[in-house]
């Protein structure tokens, strides 16, 4: 399957920042970024090997529901979903220098 590379650069959105993410990035030489939420697997890995240049052992994904928040009194709306992609890598030490770049 062959994805053109302005395709690529548009499917990660960016690198998701918070605690669990920071421990998995330490624990399970990993990452954790947005992506855009009609992408799959196979383009999510290719995005990040053409990219990045490195070598992935696995991509996982997971749909995050937005969340209600309050308009006024009466009034509620809720934040886009959005989807959470969670990058593991082969070699030792990589998503640290991932994530600086």
């Amino acid at each position: 399957m062959i994805i053109k590379n302005e395709k690529l650069i548009n499917i990660i959105y960016k690198i998701h920042v918070s605690e669990k993410a920071n421990y998995i990035i330490k624990k399970n030489n990993a990452a954790v970024l947005k992506v855009i939420i009609k992408s799959n697997k196979k383009e999510i890995k290719e995005a990040i090997q053409k990219i990045f240049k490195v070598n992935i052992k696995s991509v996982k994904t997971l749909l995050v529901k937005g969340k209600k928040f309050k308009i006024n009194k009466n009034n509620y709306n809720y934040h886009k979903n959005w989807k959470k992609a969670y990058i593991i890598f082969k070699d030792n030490k990589i998503s640290n220098s991932i994530i600086n770049k």
